[in-house]
């Protein structure tokens, strides 16, 4: 026989669960213990985290990428105790100091200053003539600040930036004689220098790396059947003769290589410097040249777009102080997806297989703590592990054994 239910009781049972007055409130000690605090802790760490990684980038990209932008260059006049000294150069930095560290700075002893002293670092560039590169400059030393329409910057591959006034352009050690514009004729010679360096360094690249190449391979050729025939009488007759042919092949080369280079060392652009000395610039040494002061906004975005670009994609220079970023930008993200590709599929795998079809036994627990171990350890100590033990044991080994000669 079934119980009916009483509507009036379940009506006056769910009343009084849901009235607030007799529900039991929450405590801080109940709160605590459930756990919720840490799940706030954890999300509020990780936000943090966040912040800090975005505002890093942030502060990179902005100082960074603003090293690209071609900068209004100042013609400044300032007085110390050197004297008066004049120079070009950009704004690199500003910043604000007391009165008692530009006492200290200087070893001065004016007395009528301000509490707080501005000076302004100016990227100045002409290291050979007048270094260094930067300066700080106190702003109540100055005397003038100009922005000549006429200066010209050029990176060059060696000894930095150069900042002056074109004076003249000499071919062969003669002063060439032209209609156009000295800034023209310097444009123009530097685009024709930069195609003489492609064809030199696609000689270079191209045919030289092909037959220094083909040289190496008839020496381990030589050596390997000196190494079969230790005693006996050797025939050398085809390697000796390709050899032959190869290195008459390189002096041709080599002789074009020549040629271009006198070709890029025939023009010279002369510039002068406030300070009236004379910079002598082979043009073939000009990566580029520019007109900050006289170029409009939208140039300035193109260059600033061409210069991010030039510097993701080509080699460094000057002890990689110089150039771009390309080498080591190619080799990152080639690993990774090399790693990615064999990598990571094998790990998922394993995973799997542990997780879902192994049987837990003690091979199981072992490759458990073994993985948790592995985990811990840095990065450089497997790299250190993998230099001694596969290239130097096992790719020694091989080398002896396959690769004698």
């Amino acid at each position: 026989m079934a119980i009916s239910e009483n509507p009036t009781a379940t009506v006056a049972t769910t009343t009084l669960l849901h009235n607030p007055l007799l529900q039991e409130k929450p405590s801080l000690v109940g709160w605590w213990r459930s756990g919720e605090p840490w799940i706030w802790l954890t999300a509020t760490a990780v936000g943090s985290s966040l912040v800090a990684v975005i505002g890093l980038l942030l502060l990179l990209a902005v100082k960074g990428l603003a090293h690209f932008w071609p900068s209004t260059v100042y013609q400044v006049e300032f007085e110390n105790d050197q004297g008066t000294q004049v120079f070009l150069g950009e704004i690199s930095d500003r910043e604000t100091i007391t009165r008692r560290q530009y006492l200290e700075a200087t070893l001065s002893d004016e007395t009528e200053l301000p509490n707080e002293i501005d000076r302004i670092l100016f990227k100045t560039g002409n290291r050979q003539v007048n270094p260094p590169d930067f300066r700080w400059v106190f702003s109540h030393q100055i005397k003038s600040q100009e922005v000549p329409l006429d200066v010209i910057v050029i990176e060059r591959t060696e000894w930095g930036n150069g900042y002056g006034f074109l004076e003249q352009i000499t071919q062969a050690g003669s002063e060439i004689q032209t209609e156009k514009s000295l800034w023209t004729e310097l444009e123009e010679r530097v685009a024709r220098a930069a195609k003489l360096l492609a064809q030199q360094a696609e000689l270079q690249h191209n045919e030289v790396n092909s037959i220094n190449y083909r040289l190496e391979q008839l020496r381990l050729e030589r050596r390997r059947r000196e190494l079969d025939q230790p005693h006996g009488v050797i025939d050398m007759t085809d390697i000796e003769r390709e050899e032959k042919e190869l290195r008459e092949s390189y002096l041709f080369i080599e002789q074009q290589i020549r040629g271009i280079g006198e070709d890029l060392r025939r023009d010279v652009a002369h510039f002068r410097t406030p300070s009236e000395k004379t910079i002598e610039v082979n043009v073939g040494d000009i990566v580029q040249a520019w007109q900050p002061n006289s170029m409009s906004w939208f140039s300035k975005v193109g260059m600033y777009c061409a210069n991010i670009w030039y510097f993701l994609t080509d080699n460094p220079r000057e002890a990689n102080t110089e150039g771009g970023i390309f080498p080591a930008l190619f080799g990152t993200i080639l690993m990774v997806l090399l790693m990615s590709v064999f990598v990571t599929p094998f790990g998922v795998i394993a995973a799997l297989y542990l997780r879902e079809y192994a049987k837990q036994g003690p091979f199981v627990q072992l490759i458990r703590i073994a993985v948790n171990n592995l985990a811990g350890v840095p990065s450089i100590v497997y790299g250190v592990f993998g230099l001694g033990f596969f290239v130097y044991l096992i790719g020694g080994t091989l080398d002896d054994l396959f690769f004698p000669e």
